[in-house]
Protein backbone atom coordinates (compact mmCIF):
# COMPACT_ATOMS: atom_id res chain seq x y z
CA UNK A 1 0.00 0.00 0.00
CA UNK A 2 1.86 3.05 -1.00
CA UNK A 3 1.31 6.76 -0.94
CA UNK A 4 2.69 9.68 -2.40
CA UNK A 5 3.15 13.27 -1.53
CA UNK A 6 3.66 15.82 -4.85
CA UNK A 7 5.29 18.99 -3.52
CA UNK A 8 5.52 22.50 -5.60
CA UNK A 9 9.08 22.55 -6.91
CA UNK A 10 11.53 24.86 -4.55
CA UNK A 11 9.06 24.96 -2.41
CA UNK A 12 10.66 22.15 -0.15
CA UNK A 13 8.63 19.11 1.84
CA UNK A 14 5.52 20.76 3.67
CA UNK A 15 5.45 23.51 2.51
CA UNK A 16 3.02 25.08 0.23
CA UNK A 17 0.40 23.45 -1.59
CA UNK A 18 0.55 19.90 -1.21
CA UNK A 19 -1.13 16.94 -2.76
CA UNK A 20 -0.89 13.53 -1.00
CA UNK A 21 -1.90 10.15 -3.27
CA UNK A 22 -2.43 6.77 -1.18
CA UNK A 23 -1.68 3.81 -3.84
CA UNK A 24 -2.76 0.13 -2.56
CA UNK A 25 -2.15 -3.14 -4.89
CA UNK A 26 -4.35 -6.59 -4.76
CA UNK A 27 -2.18 -8.97 -5.99
CA UNK A 28 -2.71 -13.07 -6.45
CA UNK A 29 0.51 -15.51 -5.98
CA UNK A 30 1.40 -17.04 -9.23
CA UNK A 31 4.28 -19.10 -11.38
CA UNK A 32 6.26 -16.98 -13.93
CA UNK A 33 6.08 -19.49 -16.48
CA UNK A 34 9.16 -18.33 -18.35
CA UNK A 35 11.43 -18.04 -15.27
CA UNK A 36 9.44 -20.70 -12.81
CA UNK A 37 9.59 -17.85 -10.41
CA UNK A 38 6.61 -16.70 -8.32
CA UNK A 39 5.37 -13.78 -9.01
CA UNK A 40 2.70 -11.81 -6.86
CA UNK A 41 1.41 -10.66 -9.49
CA UNK A 42 -1.13 -7.55 -9.25
CA UNK A 43 -5.05 -8.13 -10.30
CA UNK A 44 -5.65 -4.42 -8.71
CA UNK A 45 -4.37 -0.81 -8.38
CA UNK A 46 -6.22 1.70 -6.78
CA UNK A 47 -5.67 5.26 -5.02
CA UNK A 48 -6.79 8.41 -4.08
CA UNK A 49 -5.18 12.26 -4.21
CA UNK A 50 -5.75 13.99 -1.21
CA UNK A 51 -5.12 18.10 -1.22
CA UNK A 52 -2.82 20.00 0.86
CA UNK A 53 -5.78 19.74 3.74
CA UNK A 54 -5.96 16.00 3.26
CA UNK A 55 -9.11 16.14 1.71
CA UNK A 56 -10.23 13.70 -1.49
CA UNK A 57 -9.82 15.10 -4.63
CA UNK A 58 -8.96 12.38 -7.16
CA UNK A 59 -9.33 8.80 -7.18
CA UNK A 60 -7.61 5.97 -9.32
CA UNK A 61 -8.90 2.66 -9.80
CA UNK A 62 -8.32 0.07 -11.89
CA UNK A 63 -8.27 -3.74 -12.25
CA UNK A 64 -5.50 -5.91 -14.10
CA UNK A 65 -5.90 -8.83 -16.16
CA UNK A 66 -3.71 -11.41 -15.00
CA UNK A 67 -0.56 -12.36 -17.33
CA UNK A 68 0.27 -15.72 -15.64
CA UNK A 69 -2.55 -16.85 -13.62
CA UNK A 70 -5.86 -18.17 -15.25
CA UNK A 71 -7.26 -18.73 -11.22
CA UNK A 72 -7.29 -17.12 -8.88
CA UNK A 73 -6.05 -18.19 -4.90
CA UNK A 74 -9.52 -19.00 -3.33
CA UNK A 75 -7.90 -16.90 0.25
CA UNK A 76 -7.50 -14.32 -2.37
CA UNK A 77 -11.15 -14.22 -4.08
CA UNK A 78 -12.23 -14.36 -0.75
CA UNK A 79 -10.72 -11.44 0.81
CA UNK A 80 -11.11 -9.07 -2.28
CA UNK A 81 -14.16 -10.61 -3.72
CA UNK A 82 -12.75 -10.05 -7.09
CA UNK A 83 -13.27 -12.61 -9.49
CA UNK A 84 -11.68 -14.22 -12.56
CA UNK A 85 -14.70 -13.26 -14.59
CA UNK A 86 -14.19 -9.53 -13.51
CA UNK A 87 -10.45 -9.92 -14.73
CA UNK A 88 -10.99 -11.20 -17.90
CA UNK A 89 -12.04 -8.14 -19.68
CA UNK A 90 -9.61 -5.98 -17.88
CA UNK A 91 -6.46 -4.61 -19.01
CA UNK A 92 -3.17 -5.65 -18.62
CA UNK A 93 -0.11 -4.82 -16.45
CA UNK A 94 1.21 -2.54 -18.76
CA UNK A 95 -1.37 -0.56 -19.91
CA UNK A 96 -2.41 -0.04 -16.57
CA UNK A 97 0.65 0.76 -14.86
CA UNK A 98 1.14 3.42 -17.76
CA UNK A 99 -2.19 5.12 -16.95
CA UNK A 100 -1.86 5.18 -13.33
CA UNK A 101 2.03 6.61 -13.93
CA UNK A 102 0.06 9.58 -16.27
CA UNK A 103 -2.34 9.97 -13.44
CA UNK A 104 0.17 10.30 -10.92
CA UNK A 105 2.28 13.09 -12.93
CA UNK A 106 6.43 13.04 -12.64
CA UNK A 107 7.71 15.50 -10.18
CA UNK A 108 11.73 15.30 -8.40
CA UNK A 109 9.91 16.10 -4.91
CA UNK A 110 7.36 13.38 -5.05
CA UNK A 111 7.55 10.97 -2.28
CA UNK A 112 6.19 7.57 -2.13
CA UNK A 113 5.16 5.47 1.24
CA UNK A 114 3.60 2.13 1.47
CA UNK A 115 1.68 0.37 4.54
CA UNK A 116 5.32 -2.08 4.96
CA UNK A 117 7.68 -2.51 2.21
CA UNK A 118 5.54 -5.01 1.05
CA UNK A 119 3.34 -3.33 -1.81
CA UNK A 120 6.78 -1.99 -2.75
CA UNK A 121 8.41 -4.80 -3.17
CA UNK A 122 5.11 -6.42 -5.31
CA UNK A 123 5.44 -3.54 -7.72
CA UNK A 124 9.03 -4.06 -8.13
CA UNK A 125 8.09 -7.90 -9.08
CA UNK A 126 5.37 -7.13 -11.72
CA UNK A 127 7.72 -4.21 -13.17
CA UNK A 128 10.74 -6.46 -13.20
CA UNK A 129 9.04 -9.27 -14.67
CA UNK A 130 6.10 -7.98 -16.56
CA UNK A 131 8.14 -5.34 -17.84
CA UNK A 132 11.71 -6.13 -17.63
CA UNK A 133 12.32 -2.78 -15.80
CA UNK A 134 15.59 -2.76 -12.82
CA UNK A 135 13.42 -0.39 -11.26
CA UNK A 136 10.69 1.91 -10.78
CA UNK A 137 11.19 4.95 -12.14
CA UNK A 138 8.14 6.81 -10.72
CA UNK A 139 9.58 6.68 -7.66
CA UNK A 140 12.56 8.59 -6.15
CA UNK A 141 11.99 8.75 -2.59
CA UNK A 142 10.35 6.43 -0.13
CA UNK A 143 8.74 6.02 2.82
CA UNK A 144 7.33 3.38 5.12
CA UNK A 145 3.95 4.23 6.01
CA UNK A 146 3.37 1.30 8.11
CA UNK A 147 6.62 2.39 10.55
CA UNK A 148 5.74 5.95 10.40
CA UNK A 149 2.12 5.24 12.16
CA UNK A 150 3.86 2.80 14.79
CA UNK A 151 5.80 6.20 16.03
CA UNK A 152 2.82 6.76 17.30
CA UNK A 153 1.18 3.41 18.80
CA UNK A 154 2.58 1.77 21.63
CA UNK A 155 3.30 -2.06 20.66
CA UNK A 156 3.81 -5.63 22.71
CA UNK A 157 6.97 -7.35 21.40
CA UNK A 158 7.42 -4.90 18.24
CA UNK A 159 4.82 -6.86 16.27
CA UNK A 160 4.14 -4.95 13.51
CA UNK A 161 0.41 -3.15 13.53
CA UNK A 162 -2.34 -3.97 10.76
CA UNK A 163 -4.04 -1.18 9.16
CA UNK A 164 -7.44 -2.55 10.47
CA UNK A 165 -5.64 -2.30 13.75
CA UNK A 166 -4.06 1.20 13.41
CA UNK A 167 -7.84 2.34 12.15
CA UNK A 168 -9.47 0.61 15.28
CA UNK A 169 -6.81 2.04 17.59
CA UNK A 170 -7.79 5.72 16.41
CA UNK A 171 -11.65 4.88 16.55
CA UNK A 172 -11.90 5.28 12.68
CA UNK A 173 -15.11 3.69 11.42
CA UNK A 174 -14.54 1.09 8.62
CA UNK A 175 -18.37 0.74 7.90
CA UNK A 176 -18.76 2.78 5.02
CA UNK A 177 -15.69 1.11 3.46
CA UNK A 178 -14.90 -2.10 1.67
CA UNK A 179 -11.56 -3.46 3.03
CA UNK A 180 -9.06 -4.97 0.88
CA UNK A 181 -10.17 -3.85 -1.99
CA UNK A 182 -7.92 -0.78 -3.25
CA UNK A 183 -9.18 2.21 -3.09
CA UNK A 184 -11.04 2.10 0.06
CA UNK A 185 -7.76 0.77 1.47
CA UNK A 186 -6.71 3.63 0.44
CA UNK A 187 -9.13 6.10 1.75
CA UNK A 188 -8.83 4.33 4.97
CA UNK A 189 -4.57 5.26 5.10
CA UNK A 190 -5.66 8.45 4.29
CA UNK A 191 -7.72 9.11 7.40
CA UNK A 192 -4.87 7.44 9.43
CA UNK A 193 -2.61 9.88 7.95
CA UNK A 194 -4.71 12.96 9.06
CA UNK A 195 -5.10 11.85 12.46
CA UNK A 196 -1.45 11.34 12.67
CA UNK A 197 0.23 14.02 10.46
CA UNK A 198 3.15 14.90 12.09
CA UNK A 199 6.09 16.88 10.10
CA UNK A 200 8.89 16.49 11.75
CA UNK A 201 8.65 12.70 11.88
CA UNK A 202 6.86 12.08 8.60
CA UNK A 203 10.16 14.03 7.13
CA UNK A 204 13.01 12.15 9.73
CA UNK A 205 12.52 8.52 7.54
CA UNK A 206 12.59 9.34 4.38
CA UNK A 207 14.78 7.35 1.59
CA UNK A 208 16.18 8.21 -1.32
CA UNK A 209 15.48 5.35 -3.48
CA UNK A 210 15.81 5.71 -6.97
CA UNK A 211 19.07 3.59 -7.06
CA UNK A 212 19.39 -0.05 -8.20
CA UNK A 213 21.51 -0.88 -4.82
CA UNK A 214 17.89 -0.25 -3.17
CA UNK A 215 16.04 -2.99 -5.17
CA UNK A 216 18.76 -5.58 -5.44
CA UNK A 217 18.20 -4.97 -1.47
CA UNK A 218 14.58 -5.18 -1.42
CA UNK A 219 14.18 -8.45 -3.18
CA UNK A 220 16.95 -10.01 -1.08
CA UNK A 221 15.68 -12.51 0.47
CA UNK A 222 17.61 -13.09 4.26
CA UNK A 223 18.78 -16.80 5.00
CA UNK A 224 19.86 -19.17 7.99
CA UNK A 225 23.40 -19.89 7.75
CA UNK A 226 23.76 -23.14 8.34
CA UNK A 227 27.81 -23.55 7.84
CA UNK A 228 30.31 -22.63 10.69
CA UNK A 229 32.63 -22.17 8.00
CA UNK A 230 30.78 -19.12 5.93
CA UNK A 231 33.12 -16.36 5.53
CA UNK A 232 29.88 -14.30 6.71
CA UNK A 233 30.17 -15.56 10.16
CA UNK A 234 32.38 -13.69 12.70
CA UNK A 235 33.07 -16.08 15.92
CA UNK A 236 34.54 -13.38 17.81
CA UNK A 237 31.69 -10.87 17.41
CA UNK A 238 28.89 -13.97 19.36
CA UNK A 239 28.19 -12.61 22.95
CA UNK A 240 27.34 -15.42 25.08
CA UNK A 241 27.70 -14.85 28.87
CA UNK A 242 26.23 -17.39 31.79
CA UNK A 243 23.05 -17.58 33.40
CA UNK A 244 24.93 -17.82 36.56
CA UNK A 245 27.39 -15.38 36.66
CA UNK A 246 27.52 -13.36 33.88
CA UNK A 247 31.33 -14.64 32.46
CA UNK A 248 31.94 -14.50 29.01
CA UNK A 249 32.20 -17.63 27.07
CA UNK A 250 33.77 -18.09 24.37
CA UNK A 251 32.38 -19.45 21.24
CA UNK A 252 34.71 -22.25 20.26
CA UNK A 253 33.18 -25.25 21.88
CA UNK A 254 32.11 -28.31 19.82
CA UNK A 255 28.94 -27.91 18.09
CA UNK A 256 25.69 -30.03 16.69
CA UNK A 257 23.49 -28.47 14.33
CA UNK A 258 20.19 -28.53 15.39
CA UNK A 259 16.82 -26.46 13.76
CA UNK A 260 19.37 -24.97 11.43
CA UNK A 261 20.78 -23.71 14.38
CA UNK A 262 24.42 -24.62 16.50
CA UNK A 263 23.84 -25.76 20.01
CA UNK A 264 26.60 -26.73 22.44
CA UNK A 265 26.87 -27.78 26.13
CA UNK A 266 29.50 -27.06 28.34
CA UNK A 267 31.15 -25.89 31.82
CA UNK A 268 31.50 -22.43 33.02
CA UNK A 269 35.21 -21.62 33.87
CA UNK A 270 33.92 -19.15 36.64
CA UNK A 271 31.12 -21.09 38.78
CA UNK A 272 31.52 -24.27 37.23
CA UNK A 273 27.87 -24.72 36.35
CA UNK A 274 26.71 -26.32 33.28
CA UNK A 275 25.71 -24.31 30.99
CA UNK A 276 23.53 -25.21 26.98
CA UNK A 277 23.20 -22.68 24.38
CA UNK A 278 22.30 -22.17 20.94
CA UNK A 279 23.28 -19.81 18.41
CA UNK A 280 21.53 -18.72 15.12
CA UNK A 281 23.02 -16.43 12.25
CA UNK A 282 20.72 -14.95 9.83
CA UNK A 283 22.02 -13.32 6.34
CA UNK A 284 20.34 -10.31 5.70
CA UNK A 285 21.38 -8.35 2.76
CA UNK A 286 23.58 -6.00 4.35
CA UNK A 287 24.38 -7.59 7.73
CA UNK A 288 24.29 -10.35 9.97
CA UNK A 289 22.00 -10.87 12.49
CA UNK A 290 22.76 -13.37 15.37
CA UNK A 291 20.48 -15.00 17.92
CA UNK A 292 22.10 -16.47 21.51
CA UNK A 293 20.00 -18.46 23.86
CA UNK A 294 21.57 -19.27 26.83
CA UNK A 295 20.26 -21.86 29.68
CA UNK A 296 21.76 -23.19 33.26
CA UNK A 297 21.40 -26.79 32.55
CA UNK A 298 19.67 -27.77 36.42
CA UNK A 299 20.60 -31.22 38.44
CA UNK A 300 17.74 -32.88 37.53
CA UNK A 301 18.04 -31.70 33.71
CA UNK A 302 20.93 -33.83 33.59
CA UNK A 303 19.32 -37.02 33.72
Amino acid sequence: MLFYVKIIKNKGYGVGKTNYIIFDLEFNSTKNTKTSRFINEIIEIGAVKLDETLQEVDCFSCTVKPHFSKKLNPYVKKLTNITEELLKDSDDFQTVSSQFEDWCGSDENTVFLSWSDTDLHVLFENYNQLLGRESIDLISNYLDLQKYIEMFIPRENNNQISLKAAAAHYKISTDSLTLHRACDDSRLCGLLLKQTFDKQKFLSIIRNINNHEFYKKLIFKPYIITDLKSENIDKNSVDIHCPVCDEKIKFNAKFNKKTKAFTSVLKCKNCKNKIAYTVRFKKFYDNISTNVKVKEIKQQERH
